[in-house]
């Protein structure tokens, strides 16, 4: 009789090597195969760096990822912050952005999506509001989009959904960002 984790390690390679024949593969193909926190770190360091090499100053907040109502305050007249949203598609091919909460005050939310093949970007104004039928919204390019609570009955944390085609592609980043933060 074989060794039981033997057995047991058998059966789960031969399932991922049946589900990593399904998957997509691409240039950032090893996004799915992270923890969500770890993608919202991967977000934040890349929009960082991409602010750094564009020569916009950042204030120093303590520490390389921060977990407060911004992960952003740049070092500008407003003190301007930006929370960063990252996400991999899920199930229904659309990207799931994580921990929006109608009471942080930052300026901006850089939403960030990321599947095997590209990447996408988009640039909120932080304007949630509550609209007539009691739900909180964003509008996305002149539509209302409904928030989602994440836990039921929740009341602090919400999550916002978007299909690829409603970003933008990651090539067209640092343009965007020169013309919010250096062309203003």
């Amino acid at each position: 009789m074989g060794n039981i984790n033997t057995t047991l390690e058998n059966i789960i390679n031969e399932k991922y090597s049946e589900v990593d024949a399904r998957a997509e593969h691409g240039r950032y193909d090893k996004i799915s195969k992270l923890k969500h926190n770890y993608i919202g770190q991967i977000g934040e360091q890349f929009i960082k760096k991409t602010l750094n090499n564009l020569g916009i100053k950042m204030k120093d907040l303590g520490g390389e990822i921060i977990h407060d109502e911004f992960d952003i305050c740049l070092d500008d007249s407003d003190e301007t912050k930006i929370e960063i949203k990252t996400a991999s598609k899920d199930v229904n091919s659309k990207f799931q952005f994580n921990g929006f909460n109608p009471k942080y005050s930052s300026k901006y939310i850089l939403c960030l999506g990321i599947d095997a093949k590209n990447a996408y970007f988009k640039v909120l104004p932080n304007k949630i509001y509550e609209n007539d039928s009691g739900y909180f919204c964003l509008n996305i390019d002149g539509k209302e989009k409904k928030l989602t609570e994440m836990n039921p009955k929740g009341t602090v944390n919400y999550k916002l959904t978007l299909p690829p085609e409603s970003l933008e592609p990651l090539e067209n980043l640092e343009d965007r960002l020169k013309e919010l933060f250096i062309d203003k």
